[in-house]
């Protein structure tokens, strides 16, 4: 990584990577529960009678 500084501190960097980490976890995870959500819409639709 390229951070000038940070790259000597290895906590912060560390800390740089988790907040990145993180934030690509929840952007995944909010794209897991969207799919699902369609895929519900379209499969579990109570039959008309």
């Amino acid at each position: 990584m390229e951070y000038g500084i940070i790259e000597q501190d290895k906590e912060a960097e560390n800390l740089v990577k988790w907040f990145l980490l993180n934030s690509q976890i929840k952007e995944n995870n909010a794209e897991i529960r969207e799919l699902m959500k369609n895929y519900k819409e379209q499969n579990f639709r109570p039959e008309r009678a």
